[in-house]
């Protein structure tokens, strides 16, 4: 292996892979309406009687948690008060974006492999069924995934020429997926493990750790199983537990109260529906309960009914004979009407109790969905607080998982040999090489820089920054500002008679209070300046 950093050369920074992405992962459709992914009769771990006592590893099958194809339909795509905040963290924790920066053994830059790596990242993603697009698209929805499924795993795409290979990303249904761990540890099988012979394999002959349409996982086509190693997958959980190789829903913790809240604006709908208009019971003395059905049957067809509206000729001039609006109907004898009103049961409050309960575990505080009428900003201001803690904390976690991602891109992209350099990955805004130049720069700091060359124009320092230099750090372009403004000759530039020590900051002699020593003239023309003063008369002339 060579000890000098390799970088991509110009046709692997174009292409980045031979051939197309040929992902392996499906989206097959269950056979049964039964959820998908559940397994019956398996509990966390089991040891299939498959698998024999002669090998060295011997494999358990661990099944996706129940049901949870179930729960991302009915409390994320079908419930909008669980949506939104999820939705709402996938903004915030890429609203910034992701930034590539790559340095080589020396600790240099390494511009060729970083903008290979953007090049790539900028197309990897297969998405909706279309290849090219950017990683920002898949890791925008990385937040709710693994936090509404519990577990999110993405597929290293590789070619039909060489599967090997990291053309793209995919993400896949981790309800479909079987994972296969050491016996007794939570640890995935390796590669080379020398496991049973009926345990999965790939078709170079490695030890599969995920097994995606496992013969254990019901419901499915006959097709066979999609088998993956440990390092074909990238696996993301939340709040996994000690034990689990699966992650924890946070819809477990609240699906009771979705459940209940659901339920309460579903009864409250209804009696909205029922009590909305007055209900009339219309009773007769003279009248048998048979007689009082085939009235109640008659009124409902209109067959009581004597005529139609103040004219029975309606439909001539447009109306709709058929109408019963204005409608007078007879009924014989004296007829009792009693009118009930209904009312609708105040649910507010045992809607609020579900709705704080459900929030509870939702990474964005209830202000920014819905209900926050009765806050205020002494209880907001902390709930941003832990708010951003939550976007930071997620950010920082798909760094931890996604560089060794790009690392191996590199890798590949150094003809196969292992890159010696480091590589950033981290999403935040893209930044300026000039710190003052970046948006966030404090304003603090930059009066603090201000201060540090005043005093050191003022210390009598032999040393003095070049114009140049303190131009490119302020953040300005002095060839730009030449253009626009029609200048001659560089503003902060000293002719070579003036550009002597006496006339630099510092100087002992001759320098007025308003820096004229450092004013930009020629020293062997009139300017025509008629403000020049005195002092700086005798300056430009002990410095000549």
């Amino acid at each position: 292996m060579s000890s000098e950093p390799s970088t991509p050369d110009e046709e692997d920074v174009e292409q980045l892979a031979e051939g197309d992405p040929a992902p392996k992962g499906e989206h097959r459709v269950p056979t049964s309406e039964e959820d998908a992914g559940s397994v019956p009769g398996i509990l966390g771990y089991r040891t299939t009687s498959g698998f024999g006592s002669d090998a060295d590893v011997r494999s358990e099958p661990s099944a996706p948690p129940d049901k949870i194809r179930k729960y991302w339909n009915s409390y994320y795509n079908e419930f909008a008060l669980t949506r939104a905040p999820l939705k709402s963290f996938d903004l915030a924790v890429m609203e910034p974006g992701y930034r590539i920066r790559v340095e080589d053994a020396d600790g240099e830059r390494d511009e060729d492999m970083e903008e290979a790596l953007k090049l790539w990242s900028g197309n990897c993603v297969i998405h909706a069924g279309e290849m090219g697009h950017d990683l920002a698209t898949l890791l925008g929805k990385l937040p709710s995934k693994r936090r509404g499924k519990g577990t999110a795993l993405i597929e290293k795409v590789g070619t039909e020429e060489d599967p090997d290979a990291m053309a793209a990303l995919m993400s896949l249904d981790p309800a479909t997926f079987q994972i296969y761990t050491r016996e007794d540890q939570t640890v995935l099988i390796q590669p080379d493990d020398d496991v049973d012979d009926d345990h999965p394999t790939t078709d170079d002959g490695e030890a599969a750790a995920y097994n995606q349409y496992d013969a254990d996982l019901l419901r499915y086509s006959e097709k066979d199983p999609i088998p993956f190693t440990v390092d074909d997958i990238i696996k993301l959980t939340y709040d996994a537990d000690d034990g689990e190789v699966w992650g924890t829903s946070v819809f477990d913790a609240c699906r009771d109260r979705i459940d209940a809240l659901i339920q309460k604006i579903e009864d409250r709908d209804f009696a909205v529906r029922q009590t909305g208009y007055a209900h009339r019971i219309y009773s007769s003395e003279n009248w048998s309960q048979a007689e009082a059905e085939d009235y109640a049957e008659a009124h409902k067809e209109g067959d009581v009914s004597s005529e139609y509206g103040p004219d029975d000729d309606e439909a001539d001039r447009g109306g709709d004979k058929e109408s019963f609006a204005g409608r007078v109907d007879f009924v014989p004898d004296a007829v009792n009407v009693q009118v009930e009103e209904g009312t609708v049961p105040d649910i507010a409050a045992a809607v609020r109790d579900d709705i704080e309960q459900i929030f509870s575990v939702m990474p964005v505080g209830k202000y920014q969905i819905a209900y926050a009428d009765d806050l205020n900003q002494f209880v907001v201001d902390p709930q941003i607080e832990k708010d951003n803690e939550r976007v930071d904390h997620e950010r920082r976690y798909i760094e931890r998982k996604l560089t060794p991602v790009l690392e191996e891109k590199a890798d590949e992209l150094a003809s196969g040999e292992r890159y010696n350099g480091t590589i950033h990955f981290s999403i935040e805004p893209q930044q300026d090489e000039n710190p003052i130049r970046r948006e966030g720069f404090p304003a603090e700091n930059l009066t603090a820089l201000m201060d540090a060359f005043s005093q050191f124009a003022e210390s009598g320092a032999d040393m003095y920054m070049p114009p140049g230099a303190f131009a490119e750090l302020a953040g300005f372009d002095l060839d730009e500002l030449r253009e626009r403004h029609d200048w001659d000759s560089d503003p902060l530039e000293l002719p070579d008679s003036q550009d002597t020590p006496g006339a630099m900051p510092g100087a002992d002699e001759g320098e007025d209070e308003d820096g004229g020593g450092h004013r930009d003239r020629d020293g062997d023309e009139d300017t025509g300046d008629d403000t020049e003063t005195e002092s700086e008369s005798e300056d430009d002339g002990e410095s000549e």
